[in-house]
């Protein structure tokens, strides 16, 4: 019977004219089994609230008659009379979260984090000792009203904001929660739905139909696209690390876990059953008399929804997001509402002790101490975690037992924690630190115009502790700086410089570059002078050419029975004063340039830019009488940009792909660069950046054009989305760039 009714249903439903939709009706649907539930939401209906032997939802008018034609009982229902006197409205819990934080500026922050379809705030309200400062402590958010007609949750928020401020100081137990914890509440997550008393927003959106469903597909809310006030709880909940959350709502009496969309457990389902159970046993009606087992239920067996805050919130950010069903009059009388707060009191503060319990420390670079990004995860049990890369610290709820506890991050060993033991109701801290990879960047340095390796190279991994070297007399250089993204930069003399931006150093990086030689000039002095004792002496070289200088060695060639004496020192035309040799115990002839630079004060990079023209004057001071010597010959070999021959493109040989920042919240920027040229009109756009999940499953794919033909650095931008326009989940993700001569990979981290 049911398979023939579905098929009705189905057709009736494609064939539906735009012009039979006019405005929906709130119905109850009669079930005789639990399939219909299944079966119903199947073909498209959205169940709001399921009874005993109906469920609740809004219809319009033709789907109701397809329903009815259907073989299905259809009739309307009334609403509750929604008595607005003694609860508070959008604009008076505006005026009451502004008032508490001028009562209590030191101890609570407002923040706007959003907008309504209206314009009204979206407001959040965080409690906490040092409320402008990041600490490393666990959050927690208490969420209400996504459904404008469910106000009861508005209200126990607002009462549990004055019990914390009011008895700060006074109670020990609030002082230590509000010290150690970091308490956000939303007390009303829909603005323009609460004013009109209205399940919905202002644009007939039922939001909580609306988030991202966890396998990619539409949510019930028949689109992909987010309202404004999804988007400020995704955007809200993707910069904080929550480790429980909650969303009031009213119509039963539960609490609701995830998932809600699918009949398999979440990775910490036990676990959030436990802290639900934990909720409903301080709520001794919910616990008696509530839906489920002692008033808990998976989301999916109770009825399935696609779209729902829970399962984007723990399927995104890892925080356990429970769906709390506060009575079942959606808009009780407001004298129901002390004893509703009486329910619920000591069971909103059971949660944020439990953000307080579990595993929970600071992850940190071992050299430098500062906080860092990683994955945390107990490899028996459970979905990773994420520390807040501001200040590392991390918070995952666990069972009773040992865990091994792994701890990841790019570019640091991976470290794990055998047999570390973990309750339900204490704090085990376990801190750590993370040590660097040591990585291989290697390759071989050639002059552009001829090919030959170049020797003396001097290799700079900048910002990287370990010292530059030097190519051999092959050309060749290895380093082992730690794995990261550096600037590398290559120079030798009669070279032009070259830097390398954004290298991505790895467990193997092989690099080879080219560097292209400046036109060398070379100007010497022959006619030896004798040093005076104890006095000063000059020469003067005079240059004819008029070049622009890019490099300068100096060479010099001194006899004297005690060099230590001498101070040397170099002037060009244009009067700028080098100090080449300055009472130290050098070796002469010797050759001053890049690798073998001036004592100083000044150096040879100070006269790049100059021009050659002029007269260059050594001038030799003896400082103590008592040694004799002369200098034999002196020279200036100068290096110039070429002027007759075409330019050599100095590039390196891998086409390279970079991504910043990375790891990333919301967006990250990628950078390819491709040395080819090639023709628009032959190549129109061929190749693509693919991104991949963990899984290997393709969610991105992004256009790229290779037609490059100056070499330049292209980028694109990637918001963290797939291919639907789906915000995805934090974790490891994959690049991928081909083209016809490279195939090049890389990891991408996404944090919430």
């Amino acid at each position: 019977m049911h398979s023939v009714k579905v098929a009705v249903i189905f057709m009736l439903f494609c064939v539906l004219p735009v012009s039979a939709i006019t405005e929906r009706r709130n119905v109850k649907i009669e079930i005789k089994s639990r399939d219909d539930v299944y079966i119903l939401h199947n073909m498209g209906v959205s169940i709001e609230n399921l009874r005993d032997n109906y469920i609740e939802t809004s219809l319009y008018p033709e789907e109701i008659k397809n329903l009815m034609d259907a073989g299905y009982k259809v009739t309307e229902r009334e609403l509750e009379k929604i008595t607005r006197q003694g609860y508070h409205d959008y604009y008076e819990t505006e005026d009451y979260l502004d008032s508490m934080h001028i009562l209590y500026p030191n101890l609570s922050r407002k923040e706007v984090i959003g907008f309504s379809v209206l314009g009204k705030n979206i407001s959040a309200f965080l409690i906490t000792d040092y409320p402008d400062s990041e600490e490393a402590e666990p959050e927690i958010k208490f969420g209400a009203t996504i459904h404008g007609d469910e106000p009861v949750g508005t209200e126990n928020s607002l009462k549990l904001i004055s019990l914390l401020l009011d008895n700060y100081g006074i109670d020990d137990s609030i002082t230590w929660l509000v010290d150690n914890t970091e308490i956000w509440f939303i007390p009303i997550a829909n603005p323009d739905g609460r004013q009109a008393g209205s399940r919905r927003n202002a644009n007939n959106v039922d939001l909580n139909r609306n988030y991202p469903v966890p396998d990619g597909s539409i949510g019930e809310d028949g689109t992909y696209d987010w309202e404004p006030e999804t988007e400020a709880m995704i955007n809200f909940s993707c910069a904080h690390n929550f480790v429980i959350s909650t969303m009031f709502h009213g119509g039963a009496l539960v609490v609701n876990y995830v998932w809600d969309y699918s009949p398999v457990p979440a990775p910490d389902s036990g676990l959030i059953q436990l802290v639900s159970l934990g909720y409903t046993w301080r709520n001794g009606r919910m616990w008696t008399n509530g839906l489920g087992y002692h008033g808990t239920i998976f989301g999916y067996y109770w009825y399935p929804v696609w779209g729902s805050l829970q399962d984007w919130a723990y399927d995104s950010t890892s925080c356990i997001d429970l769906t709390i069903e506060l009575d079942s009059w959606k808009w009780p009388p407001s004298s129901w509402l002390p004893g509703l707060w009486d329910e619920n009191r000591d069971a909103m503060i059971y949660l944020i002790e439990k953000t307080n319990t579990g595993i929970a420390g600071v992850v940190t670079d071992s050299l430098t101490g500062e906080p860092l990004y990683a994955e945390v995860q107990a490899l028996e049990y459970g979905k990773p975690v994420y520390t807040d890369p501001d200040v590392g610290d991390y918070h995952k709820l666990l069972r009773d037992g040992f865990y091994s506890m792994q701890f990841t991050s790019p570019e640091y060993e991976t470290r794990t924690f055998n047999n570390v033991y973990v309750t339900f109701d204490t704090l085990t801290n376990l801190n750590v630190c993370m040590y660097k990879l040591f990585g291989s960047l290697s390759g071989i340095v050639r002059d552009s115009a001829t090919q030959d390796s170049i020797s003396g190279v001097k290799v700079t991994v900048i910002g990287s502790p370990i010292d530059p070297v030097y190519t051999d007399t092959l050309g060749f250089y290895s380093l082992n700086p730690y794995q990261g993204t550096y600037d590398v930069s290559y120079s030798a003399n009669g070279y032009r410089p070259l830097v390398i931006q954004d290298l991505e150093i790895g467990e193997t990086t092989v690099l080879d570059v080219n560097l292209y030689p400046y036109e060398s000039h070379y100007y010497v002095r022959n006619d030896a002078f004798n040093i005076p004792d104890n006095d000063t002496i000059t020469d003067t070289l005079f240059i004819n050419d008029s070049i622009t200088i890019s490099d300068i060695n100096v060479y010099l060639d001194i006899t004297h029975t005690y060099v230590r004496d001498l101070v040397i020192t170099l002037t060009s035309p244009n009067q700028t004063s080098v100090t080449l040799h300055n009472i130290s115990g050098r070796e002469f002839p010797f050759w001053f340039d890049a690798n073998n630079p001036a004592d100083g004060p000044g150096s040879l990079g100070d006269f790049i830019g100059e021009s050659s023209y002029g007269a260059w004057i050594l001038t030799v001071i003896d400082k103590a009488g008592g040694d004799t010597g002369q200098v034999n010959q002196w020279a200036i070999q100068l290096y110039s940009e070429p002027t007759e021959i075409e330019e050599i493109v100095t590039e390196h040989q891998l086409p390279t792909i970079r991504a910043y920042p990375n790891p990333f919240r919301r967006e990250t920027v990628i950078r390819y660069s491709l040395f080819v040229n090639c023709d628009d009109a032959s190549h129109p756009t061929p190749y693509a950046l693919r991104i991949y999940d963990i899984s290997g499953r393709l969610v991105r794919t992004i256009p790229i054009n290779l037609c490059n033909p100056d070499k330049s650095v292209k980028s694109v931008l990637w918001d963290g989305r797939d291919n639907n326009g789906n915000i995805l989940s934090a974790g490891i993700y994959f690049y991928r760039y081909k083209g016809e001569n490279f195939d090049e990979m890389g990891k991408l981290v996404m944090i919430r």
